[in-house]
């Protein structure tokens, strides 16, 4: 495949933003339509925004994006190959009160600390950045009567569950663990969006997504799946430092993009919508033993140190597996599965070569 001028350089995140665009069939209700994306400097918005471009190109949609970022020289590297024809980028804090003129006919709001470190040692400004951007964009959409909001939630909004898990069915979270800002933010603007949705009438939807990876993810990710894939890469052995025990839900980025598309479209207001792939729920350790077969041949021995969950910035271990069919009531379904996001990983740090730093 060839290198699109929204993927410069990165042959196999084209191929991820490619598979995304080509899951939108119907682009039809994007016609001229003006699309703010927060978080495009981040692995889902720029993932979202380039596809976006891409179909803007190949079907001729007139569209418009907004793209706000906190710092525009800061984001200039992260925004490459965003068409510049298509997108305004615009420096803003949502955490303070957004002032924009022109028409919005959507929100994404994708844009989300993603530090695990972070919500320990900063939670309360966690916790309160989060709720100030997320209302702010809310008043935004509501003054601006837009078509669609879409709030990207966690799966972390769980807590503590086990079995099969569908959107009404929450479990315990630890609100005496300052870790648990995170989370407990995801939860508030999931309930601020179904407040708003029957109080004022706002088309407001949120998409709760499993860990998602594959091709586009940053190159200083932290999360496990990067640290696993480069230690593979490496030949070096992969080193957990917790029992790997916990379950994760996965969930490929073209998946979760064509997610985005579907809730833009189809997404009902006040309603929350699992986002997973079919059979893509492992431990740790399973994950970090598939990524040592597929990326290093299994020369990557997977060695659990086991410091101690209460010694360490993580999530509570959890153990359930996410339910998708109310997404896939909408029309939608994940085409991907584990093996994919791992080689597709894979094949973009060689090919950005990170992997032989």
């Amino acid at each position: 495949m060839s290198v699109l001028p929204e993927c410069p350089g990165r042959e196999e995140y084209s191929r991820v933003i490619q598979s995304a665009a080509d899951a939108c069939q119907d682009a039809a209700f994007l016609r001229g339509a003006s699309v703010l994306i927060t978080g495009a400097t981040g692995m889902l918005g720029g993932a979202l925004a380039r596809t976006l471009c891409l179909l803007n190109r190949e079907r001729k949609l007139e569209l418009k994006l907004i793209l706000p970022v906190r710092d525009l020289e800061r984001a200039k590297n992260a925004l490459r190959g965003i068409s510049k024809d298509a997108a305004a980028v615009l420096e803003m804090d949502l955490t303070k009160e957004i002032d924009l003129s022109g028409d919005v006919d959507y929100i994404v709001h994708a844009a989300a600390p993603t530090s695990s470190r972070e919500f320990v040692d900063k939670p309360a400004s966690t916790l309160e950045g989060m709720a100030l951007a997320g209302l702010n964009l809310m008043r935004l959409a509501r003054k601006k009567q837009v078509k669609r909001y879409v709030y990207l939630s966690s799966m972390e909004v769980y807590g503590v569950q086990q079995g099969v898990v569908s959107e009404r069915e929450l479990g315990f979270l630890d609100l005496e663990k300052p870790r648990s800002c995170y989370p407990a933010a995801k939860r508030f603007l999931e309930h601020a969006c179904l407040c708003c949705a029957a109080e004022y009438g706002l088309e407001a939807c949120s998409l709760r997504l499993a860990q998602t990876f594959g091709a586009g993810v940053r190159p200083g990710d932290g999360r496990a799946y990067m640290q696993f894939a480069l230690s593979a890469l490496r030949g070096e052995d992969i080193v957990l430092k917790t029992s790997g025990a916990s379950l994760g839900n996965y969930l490929h980025l073209a998946d979760a993009v064509s997610a985005i598309l579907c809730l833009m479209q189809k997404g009902a207001a006040g309603a929350s919508y699992n986002a997973c792939g079919d059979d893509c729920a492992v431990t740790i350790k399973q994950l970090a033993q598939r990524i040592s077969a597929l990326l290093s041949g299994g020369q990557s021995q997977v060695v659990c140190q086991n410091l101690g969950a209460d010694s360490l910035p993580y999530a509570q271990d959890t153990s359930f597996v996410m339910d998708n069919g109310h997404l896939k009531s909408l029309g939608w379904k994940p085409r991907y599965g584990l093996k994919d996001m791992i080689c597709s990983l894979g094949r973009d740090l060689k090919q950005m070569g990170i992997a032989d730093k």
